[in-house]
């Protein structure tokens, strides 16, 4: 987690009651959009290669 603190120009820091922390956002993994897409692609690599009878 990051911490903010304010100084002065001398670089002393300012007495708060309470200090701002900055949390960082979570990584939420793949979205629907690309599970889509690597479905689509892997059909389509799936269909060439049956076309070409790679496959069975």
């Amino acid at each position: 987690m990051a911490r903010i603190r304010e100084t002065d120009v001398s670089g002393e820091r300012f007495d708060r009651a309470h200090e701002i922390q900055i949390e960082l956002p979570k990584r939420q993994g793949l979205g629907a959009g690309a599970w889509l897409a690597i479905v689509i692609v892997a059909a389509a690599l799936a269909a060439y290669a049956y076309a070409r009878g790679a496959v069975g």
